[in-house]
């Protein structure tokens, strides 16, 4: 028997989506996905959506904790019912601890990313510790009921192996939002061929986005010849970035974005930027290599993982704005070297899809539920 799956999440998925549509056209049984929250405000102002309301192949449901027992019993976990939820914590970690209780061998699946720990060297340590004892004993309390643990990329899985997971019980997973045929009204800016045009996406954060890391490095950039563009109009930092922006050296404020729209207007440019502090995982790199663009991008945005595997671009120390102009000035001042990362993207590009993803969620969820006796090997990480 096939079991139905049964997904658990605070809010509406968006950058699983892509996965889990790709998944749910290839599961034989049905895929429900069960949420508690609605989009934030803030994240359907920059084009996410509900998307339950938007046909896409999956069977949604919006539920309140007290319908959890409920669901429990109408798909009961087990064989015919296999219930996969996205995160430790929070109303979805309640659900869990409730699913352990009507089924405690049941085998369930987790995803989660890394837990946070950002900010000012102080809180980072004290929130380091407070954070390792907690997730100590979430994973005593659920790793006997928990037969397969996705962390977001390979810094995911040392931080769990941390905690004290086996190894042999986890298996990492990425972030993979939705494609959709788009047409953006993303006025394109001419500028000259030998001109580099530099992309950064995203909120603009210092404390966890990295954006002043970005912000120094052009600064300190040695060799000329490339532009900034900077989409992403919000955040905690935006207006420190305004007041700079127009005293740099070919900087452009793009505004916003909507997401559905990100991967056409990648397409346009020739380099982006990830400079995360502190992120899950960066899906702005797997746009871009599905883009064929390569990407300069910090340990820290986790999906650096792709940039390591491809060779599409470099990955620099987190925080060292000079190791970031250092590569920017690279990229610049030799063309076969800019050349060389665009080639290895596009030849990855088909490697971060969402079919190829789906695909292997749906491999994992199989080794989860015992009818496959290996787990899979992640297509991202395989030699090109």
């Amino acid at each position: 028997m096939t079991a139905t799956l049964v997904f658990w999440f605070d809010s509406p998925p968006h950058v699983e989506l892509g996965a889990l549509t790709s998944l749910a056209r290839i599961w034989p049984a049905d895929v429900k996905v069960l949420h508690f929250e609605e989009t934030r405000s803030e994240r359907r102002s920059l084009g996410w959506s509900n998307y339950s309301d938007e046909g896409w192949p999956l069977d949604w449901r919006r539920v309140a904790k007290v319908d959890v027992d409920a669901i429990l019993r109408a798909f009961p976990p087990g064989d015919a019912n296999h219930h996969v939820f996205n995160g430790l914590t929070g109303n979805v970690g309640n659900a869990l601890l409730q699913a352990t209780r009507v089924a405690p061998l049941a085998g369930f699946t987790v995803m989660s990313e890394r837990p946070g720990s950002y900010g000012p060297l102080a809180r980072r340590v004290a929130r380091r510790l407070g954070i390792r004892a907690k997730h100590k004993w979430l994973r005593r309390k659920f790793e006997p009921s928990v037969s397969l643990l996705l962390p977001l990329g390979r810094l995911g899985v040392e931080t769990f192996q941390s905690y004290g997971w086996p190894t042999h019980k986890m298996a990492p997973f990425m972030y993979c939002p939705p494609e959709q045929a788009t047409n953006p009204t993303f006025p394109s800016i001419e500028v000259p061929e030998d001109v580099v045009r530099v992309l950064y996406v995203g909120r603009l954060c210092f404390t966890t986005k990295g954006t002043d890391t970005l912000l120094r490095a052009w600064e300190l950039r040695t060799v000329k010849g490339a532009t900034l563009d900077i989409v992403g109009d919000y955040g905690p930092d935006a207006e420190a970035v305004h007041q700079w922006a127009p005293r740099s050296d070919h900087v452009r404020m793009r505004g916003t974005v909507p997401t559905r729209d990100l991967l056409n207007v990648i397409q346009d440019f020739d380099l982006v930027v990830v400079p995360s502090a502190f992120d899950g995982w960066n899906v702005t790199v797997n746009l871009a290599l599905r883009a064929g663009v390569p990407v300069l991008a910090t340990p820290d945005s986790v999906s650096a993982d792709l940039v390591h595997f491809s060779g599409a671009g470099e990955i620099f120390p987190t925080g060292d704005s000079d190791a970031l102009a250092s590569s920017l000035d690279k990229a610049v001042s030799d063309p076969a070297v800019l050349q060389a990362w665009t080639r290895r993207a596009e030849a990855y590009r088909d490697r971060v899809s969402p079919q190829t993803v789906g695909a292997y969620l749906a491999g994992c969820l199989e080794f989860s539920l015992g009818v496959a006796k290996r787990r899979p090997t992640p297509p991202w990480e395989a030699p090109q």
